[in-house]
């Protein structure tokens, strides 16, 4: 079983946002990647996201000390999504959303977007995640 630190979820998050984002396009996923790029400091460019990455967190009932499964990690992801996506609502973030959410029998709807979840969960346990913010001058 994979497992994954909080740091480790949060990258694969973000690899598997850059990757649907620049592949089909999704300007609300765009923005939101360049706020959860890191800093030469560590801290997320905007402060606010790894908060709300922090209270994704707890609400799937994990502790910020605790190791996430696969699943678990993509609860997270789903539920950062939802807050991100209920303050600044956007097309392309709601229709992704209603593609992520499992069935009933708890199978994933969408297994293209699935795989894609493990290849971005698999490039951060790989430490092939960059997440640093780029300034283009």
């Amino acid at each position: 079983m994979t497992i994954l630190t909080i740091k480790e979820a949060y990258l694969a998050m973000y690899q598997f946002m850059t990757v649907y984002a620049l592949r089909d396009r999704h300007e609300g996923f765009l923005d939101m990647i360049g706020s959860m790029s890191f800093l030469r400091d560590g801290s997320t460019a905007d402060s606010g996201m790894w908060y709300d990455w922090e209270q994704a967190i707890n609400r799937i009932n994990k502790n910020l000390t605790d190791w996430l499964t696969v699943d678990e990690s993509h609860a997270a992801m789903r539920s950062f999504l939802e807050t991100y996506n209920a303050r600044s609502p956007e097309e392309s973030i709601t229709q992704t959303l209603s593609q992520m959410t499992p069935t009933a029998s708890g199978e994933q709807g969408n297994s293209t977007l699935w795989k894609e979840w493990l290849d971005a969960v698999r490039a951060a346990k790989a430490q092939e995640v960059d997440a640093d913010l780029h300034l283009i001058k």
